[in-house]
């Protein structure tokens, strides 16, 4: 990402990990010292409007000192951050962007010493932008084994057979693997856990994480 490219894109459906690996990037040692001016989150989702976009380019241009009364309309507000980046050194992650438009105003904002990372499910959205693509793919099945022996503290040799059944009913995505292997790890046989998802149990499985912050966590796992 801190290549010639200024645009680079995390592509893949629903529960791959996109936004894990995007936090993991920007928390790193060597992107926090590359972006030496700031690393700036916005979660943008299917629904935001330009008045959200609008707010949201406020929110980094006053970080830098800039007027809030130079964010009154969309325009303004990509006019103005683009006056404010122009001469920065910072990265903007873009979460979960569902249409090119809601990544626009950004692109056109970028400093040519600035980078724009995104996160979308969606093809079209990569190929307009003309961003540099890193396609998620779900796990194989030794790392999906992996990641449930993880998140029970154990090793993946001694993992019990349902287990294997289970990461191979969740089509071996990271985020129903996970979710799995947090049932698992608070007691709940992995029989039981392996019975919901053939059953196609959704209700059972997110009665077991009543305060799991994703409200998609059901659709995900179906």
């Amino acid at each position: 990402i801190t290549s010639a490219k200024q645009i680079t894109a995390l592509q893949g459906m629903g529960g791959m990990g996109k936004s894990v690996l995007s936090t993991a990037f920007a928390r790193a040692t060597e992107t926090r010292r590359a972006f030496c001016d700031g690393i700036f989150w916005v979660t943008v989702g299917l629904d935001s409007s330009d008045s959200d976009l609008t707010e949201y380019m406020r929110l980094i241009g006053t970080k830098f000192g800039d007027e809030p009364a130079n964010y009154r309309s969309k325009r303004e507000a990509e006019a103005s951050l683009s006056n404010v980046l122009s001469d920065k050194v910072c990265l903007i992650i873009l979460d979960d962007v569902w249409k090119v438009p809601q990544a626009t105003p950004f692109v056109n904002a970028l400093g040519s010493r600035c980078r724009l990372l995104i996160t979308t499910r969606n093809d079209d959205v990569v190929i307009s932008l003309g961003a540099q693509e890193h396609k998620i793919e779900v796990l194989r099945e030794s790392d999906a084994l992996k990641l449930l022996a993880n998140w029970c503290e154990q090793d993946v040799d001694s993992l019990p057979s349902e287990a294997v059944e289970v990461a191979r009913e969740c089509g071996y995505l990271p985020l129903a693997l996970s979710i799995c292997g947090a049932m698992a790890k608070s007691g709940i046989a992995w029989s039981y856990i392996l019975e919901a998802l053939q059953e196609a149990d959704l209700e059972f499985i997110e009665a077991q994480l009543p305060n799991y912050p994703d409200p998609n966590v059901g659709r995900a796992l179906e």
